[in-house]
């Protein structure tokens, strides 16, 4: 969704709007904070259409602009009847589809490759598993632990050590917290934008992540979705509070409890977090909703 132009008259603008309408340039009105009305086309790809159409009408009589204006509400709302026709039968594949299966199918694969690295490394007790998960491998010679140099499993091909601290968990509370937030805002991004989108957004920042906590620390001995889970949590903040088209949001009582957790966790009184796989996760989810939602771009054009 686009906005196409604001106008101080709201009668202004919902004539405005049936007259595109009446071009099958389908559109709404929505008050703006500036006590103006904003027209919204649904369909970004005809918005050239419509900034065409006004440059030849503008000037028009008002009995012409009207005659236009009469012929899109009547359009419109055969096509709202039309749509009202059709509901029951989307709400009830909907309805079906959502008992078949209430988690997302790559929400779903993410949670149980965590439950499986879980068990593998005993939630993190078994170093000797552990270290095939870690960012970086590490020797262990009695009870101590001697860890390669940087990075240099990944330099040598160990490529998946990127992702793979993601899915070690330390204690059963730490993997039953991430995985529950994981179920809620990872499904809510597979059925809003897809399968394929949660991926990727799933792997930028659980990689930029990683990378974040083990320059910050030093050590490669971290784990854990909760990155992830930040990173998911800003882009649903941002892109449901700037992008008017997104069906899905943050209530604010859920931004508040994530946000105190974050400060609790930076402030120390939940102590050995990986702050920073928390604080990047943030920042680049935050940063992609901005930017996928179009908001910058229209301040820029208005």
């Amino acid at each position: 969704m686009r906005q196409f132009r604001e106008f101080e008259a709201e009668a202004v603008a919902r004539q405005w709007a049936d007259v595109l309408w009446s071009r099958g340039i389908e559109c709404t009105v929505r008050p703006s904070s500036d006590a103006t009305h904003g027209v919204w086309i649904y369909d970004e790809r005809q918005l050239e259409q419509a900034e065409s159409l006004y440059s030849v009408l503008h000037d028009s009589e008002p009995a012409a602009l009207e005659g236009l204006a009469a012929k899109g509400r009547e359009r419109h709302e055969q096509t709202e009847r039309d749509r009202a026709e059709r509901h029951p039968q989307i709400i009830d594949v909907r309805a079906r589809f959502a008992r078949r299966r209430s988690v997302g199918r790559v929400s779903l694969a993410l949670i149980l490759l965590s439950v499986g690295v879980g068990v593998v490394t005993e939630l993190g007790k078994n170093m000797s598993t552990v270290r095939y998960f870690t960012i970086g491998d590490f020797t262990i010679e009695g009870q101590a632990l001697l860890f390669a140099p940087g990075l240099t499993s990944i330099g040598h091909g160990e490529f998946w050590r990127l992702i793979s601290p993601i899915f070690v968990h330390f204690g059963i509370m730490h993997l039953v917290f991430n995985l529950w937030w994981l179920k809620d805002l990872g499904t809510a991004v597979e059925r809003v934008f897809s399968s394929v989108y949660l991926l990727a957004l799933v792997l930028f920042v659980g990689v930029t992540s990683n990378l974040a906590q083990y320059w910050w620390s030093g050590s490669p001995l971290f784990g854990g979705m909760s990155g992830v889970v930040y990173g998911l949590f800003g882009f649903l903040w941002m892109r449901g509070r700037l992008d008017p088209s997104c069906p899905v949001g943050v209530p604010n009582s859920t931004a508040l409890i994530l946000l105190l957790w974050y400060v609790a966790c930076v402030a120390g009184v939940i102590p050995n977090v990986a702050n920073a796989a928390h604080t990047d996760g943030l920042v680049v989810g935050v940063a992609w909703g901005v930017l996928s939602s179009g908001y910058l771009t229209r301040k820029l054009r208005s």
